[in-house]
C-alpha cells in the first residue's frame, strides 16, 4: 500500500511538472512513478500492468519532448517491446515494414464496426495509446521509422472501432500519403481527410475536432496550399489552447 501512495504521489507531480513545461523532469517522474508501481503490482493486481505501461510511455514521451533523446529512446524501445512490435533496427528494415503495412491497409480500407470507448478492453486501449505516442514522439526524429508504427496503430484503431484512435489515424496517414505525391496518393488523401472530418465533426472529444484541423494543416503543406495551412493549423492551436489547456506539440500524445 505504501508504494503504491507514492506511486500516486510521483505521478501527480509529473503531471504537475509537465503542464509547468519541465519535461525532463516530468518524465523522470513518470519513469520512477511506473518502477513504484510495478514493484506494488507484483503483489496486488495483475492489471496495473496497463497502468505501467502507460506511466513507461508519458515518460518516454517527455524524454523526447525536452531533448533527452537516448532516454525517451530507450524508454519508448521498452514500452514497444512489451506490446511486441519492436522499432525497425534500420532504415532498409523501416522502408521494407513499411511497405508491407501499407499494403495491408490498401487492401483492407477504412471500414470499420465502431466501438464505444468504454467498451474496449483496458489492455487494447494502452496498446492503442503507446502505437500512437511512439509514432507521434518518433516522428519528430526520424518519419522513416515512426511511419510503421502509424500505419500498424490505425491497422489496429480500425479492428477495435475505436473512433477518436481512427481519426487520429486517418489524419496521420492522409499527411504521409501526402508526402509520398502523385495523383493516387494525393487523391487518397483528400478521401482520408474527408472521412475524418466527418468522424471528427460527431465526435464530442475536443483532441479529435483540434487533431483533424491539425491534419488538415499538415497536409496542405505538402500539396502547396499554404493558405490552408495556416488557417487550419491557427483554429487547430485555438482549440488545444482553449479547450485542452495546451499546445499543439504537447497535445500530439
Amino acid at each position: 500500500a505504501v508504494d503504491e501512495a507514492r506511486h500516486d504521489l510521483l505521478a501527480m507531480r509529473a503531471e504537475a511538472l509537465a503542464n509547468a513545461g519541465r519535461g525532463a523532469e516530468a518524465a523522470d517522474s513518470f519513469r520512477e512513478a511506473a518502477s513504484e508501481l510495478e514493484r506494488a503490482a507484483f503483489v496486488t493486481r495483475e492489471s496495473a500492468k496497463d497502468d505501467v505501461l502507460t506511466l513507461r510511455r508519458r515518460a518516454g514521451e517527455h524524454y523526447l519532448r525536452s531533448g533527452r533523446i537516448d532516454d525517451g529512446m530507450a524508454a519508448m524501445n521498452d514500452v514497444l517491446a512489451h506490446i511486441g512490435i519492436p522499432l525497425p533496427t534500420s532504415r532498409v528494415r523501416a522502408l521494407a515494414s513499411m511497405a508491407v503495412k501499407r499494403a495491408r491497409l490498401l487492401a483492407r480500407g477504412i471500414d470499420f464496426d465502431e466501438q464505444a470507448q468504454n467498451a474496449v478492453a483496458k489492455s487494447k486501449l494502452a496498446r492503442l495509446d503507446a502505437l500512437w505516442s511512439a509514432t507521434t514522439s518518433i516522428s519528430m526524429l526520424n518519419f522513416v521509422v515512426a511511419d510503421p508504427l502509424g500505419v500498424e496503430h490505425l491497422l489496429e484503431a480500425l479492428e477495435a472501432g475505436i473512433p477518436s484512435h481512427v481519426i487520429r489515424g486517418l489524419g496521420y496517414e492522409a499527411a504521409f500519403e501526402a508526402v509520398l505525391g502523385g495523383d493516387f496518393f494525393n487523391a487518397r488523401c483528400r478521401r482520408l481527410l474527408d472521412r475524418m472530418d466527418h468522424m471528427a465533426a460527431r465526435s464530442a472529444i475536443p483532441y479529435d475536432r483540434a487533431w483533424a484541423k491539425m491534419s488538415r494543416g499538415i497536409t496542405a503543406w505538402s500539396l502547396g496550399d499554404f493558405a490552408t495551412v495556416v488557417r487550419q493549423c491557427d483554429e487547430a492551436e485555438l482549440l488545444y489552447r482553449e479547450q485542452l489547456g495546451v499546445d499543439a506539440d504537447a497535445a500530439l500524445g
